[in-house]
């Protein structure tokens, strides 16, 4: 486990960005109806079209918090991954 940690993480992050990325295509499509919404759809709604800026910042402040993890992660790596050079 411990050799394929750095890939486990690389991949793990690539499909979280590839499930954040759904919200063009859901928002642009069907705009969140027919139980297609997903989260930053759902963030973007609650602004500009209900007007609910406390619902849409809560969302995004869950969207930040999701990202803290993967950003330290990364930043680890990318140090350790220098210090080895």
């Amino acid at each position: 486990m411990p050799s394929i940690a750095s890939t486990i993480v690389v991949v793990w992050t690539t499909v979280l960005i590839m499930t954040w990325k759904v919200f063009d295509i859901v928002f642009v499509t069907t705009g969140g109806r027919d139980g297609t919404s997903v989260l930053a759809e759902r963030m973007v709604t609650e602004f500009f079209t209900f007007f609910d800026f406390g619902m849409g910042a809560t969302l995004a402040v869950i969207l930040f918090i999701a990202i803290i993890p993967v950003l330290v992660i990364n930043v680890r790596r990318f140090r350790e991954q220098e210090l080895t050079r």
